[in-house]
């Protein structure tokens, strides 16, 4: 039944991860799967930042801002207190942070957590609402959306200037024979 109604309440949770790795320690492919951003069922991280710092008796540290996402919790606004804990259980298993400290080579501390409560559309689409001459807002789509970062800016783009939009669609290579429309 709660499909059947405009929206549906969900939920999730939205956390921050810090790692600070003995540079030298690690591996080059370590360091490309911590930089890699991955897309598991309802649960999503994120590199946020990341920089090399130089510590007080000289050691390179590579530290990293790992953003973890997930929930799915339908059709409830309140996120569940455990929500965090399993994101992170999950976060170590899946970049093997729990080894790698056990093995010396880096150290990880949870550094933000917040719920992320949210109407999501029967459809779970993406709406569009200009609200002024420089601002659009979007609703109804639930999770953090990266797959459609992009189509949605470029939308979101051409909805705050028409003009350059009518002057990309003009410019589009069109086939033989194919009127205006096409």
């Amino acid at each position: 039944t709660a499909l059947l109604k405009d929206f549906v309440w969900a939920s999730g949770s939205s956390s921050v991860v810090l790692i600070c790795a003995d540079a030298s320690r690690l591996t080059p492919a370590v360091r490309d799967v911590l930089l890699r951003f991955l897309d598991g069922v309802n649960q999503h991280w994120t590199p946020m930042a990341s920089r090399e710092v130089q510590g007080p008796d000289g050691t390179l540290f590579f530290c990293l801002a790992l953003q973890m996402t997930g929930g799915g919790n339908f059709p409830s606004r309140l996120v569940p207190p455990d929500y965090v804990l399993n994101l992170l259980y999950t976060t170590e298993h899946v970049y093997g942070l729990r080894e790698l400290a056990q093995q010396g080579i880096l150290t990880y501390d949870l550094i933000q957590s917040r719920g992320c409560g949210r109407g999501v559309s029967a459809k779970n689409t993406i709406a569009f609402l200009p609200l002024a001459s420089n601002c659009i807002v979007n609703y109804a789509l639930g999770g953090i959306g990266m797959s459609t970062m992009f189509p949605n800016g470029a939308l979101i783009e051409q909805l705050l200037h028409p003009a350059a939009a009518a002057r990309l669609a003009a410019a589009r290579p069109r086939a033989p024979g194919a009127g205006a429309g096409a």
